[in-house]
């Protein structure tokens, strides 16, 4: 039998002692990029800037300071977006 949980962040398997029943630990981890402004010597309030149900993270301002690259797991790989 395949069962095809082929996820590494599938932990803690284990079947039913009659044979009928599957039940295993999956952890999602779900990282967002959060922006604030700095006003001085203060950071004000900061706010969820961009969000997916996966990895977000390795955020990086453009040299012009337009554009933020991050890592995301968002399509199922690791992939630079910006």
């Amino acid at each position: 039998m395949v069962l095809g949980l082929t996820d590494d962040e599938v932990t803690d398997l284990a079947i039913s002692r009659d044979g009928t029943g599957l039940v295993y630990a999956h952890a999602i981890d779900d990282q967002n990029i959060w922006r604030a402004s700095l006003d001085g010597q203060r950071v004000n309030a900061p706010v969820n800037f961009i969000a997916s149900t996966r990895r977000d993270t390795q955020v990086r301002y453009s040299p012009d300071g337009k554009r933020i690259a991050f890592e995301s797991s968002r399509s199922g790989n690791e992939e630079i977006w910006i």
